[in-house]
């Protein structure tokens, strides 16, 4: 077996493009928070791990201005990453490091390859499992929305039940309803944090913003970077920290 200072096991999402920490060990958590659903394209080692399927080998990491500053912050000198396949496909990535500098020999490259194959599968049946469990999460969501519709006439309760089981199963910090009107469109009802920044603006004609956009096109948009979206027009929700 290697020995090593720091590791981590990174799933990756190829249809997101992302790649995600499930498993880490001598890593800060401000590093470990950085790579939960980091794209691809703004980690270029992990991309070219994924892109060729071979491990990338840094044995004096500062020198690489990829990674350099990470490495200093981290204390690391040496590392290596590792592709993690099941089926011949890569679906996640074994980072190894050492805080003295180290060259990675033949063996260590023949161990990492060896159980490559094992963390992948595993990657790929907790990727089952994961399913699995969202399914039934959100049959269990449907259900519950269900129930408030048919028990009760009030609308805003409806939408209350809705938006609460929509946080729920999404995992999302905030959710809203808007109504379309002979005005254009009106907040009804919102969930979640930074109430205030989401009720500052309750109205948009069809066609403006990101929500106009959407009633116009009859059509869902989806927004990765809100802050340098010219056509979110909702400056407070911004300035409370949200992003997708």
């Amino acid at each position: 077996a290697m020995r090593a200072d720091a590791g981590l096991v990174c799933h990756v999402d190829m249809e997101r493009e992302e790649h995600s920490v499930r498993c880490h060990r001598g890593f800060s958590l401000e590093t470990v928070q950085r790579i939960q659903r980091a794209k691809l394209r703004d980690a270029p080692i992990a991309y070219e791990v994924v892109r060729t399927g071979r491990p990338v080998i840094m044995e004096r990491v500062l020198e690489d201005p990829r990674v350099a500053e990470l490495a200093r912050r981290e204390g690391i000198r040496s590392a290596i990453s590792a592709p993690l396949k099941s089926e011949g496909e890569v679906n996640g990535i074994l980072v190894v490091a050492t805080r003295s500098e180290r060259q990675f020999t033949a063996a260590d490259r023949e161990f990492l390859a060896a159980i490559g194959g094992q963390l992948g599968l595993t990657l790929r049946n907790a990727g089952l499992l994961d399913q699995t469990q969202r399914k039934n999460l959100e049959l269990a969501a449907l259900v519950a929305v269900g129930k408030a519709v048919t028990s009760s006439l009030d609308l805003d309760q409806v939408l209350t039940k809705a938006l609460d089981t929509v946080n729920h199963v999404v995992a999302t910090d905030a959710a809203e309803v808007w109504l379309r009107d002979q005005q254009g469109l009106t907040l009804r009802c919102h969930r979640g944090s930074h109430r205030e920044a989401f009720w500052e603006r309750t109205q948009f004609a069809i066609g403006e913003g990101l929500l106009g956009l959407v009633a116009h096109q009859q059509a869902p948009v989806l927004v990765h970077d809100l802050p340098a979206d010219p056509r979110f027009l909702r400056q407070r929700v911004v300035q409370a920290g949200f992003h997708t």
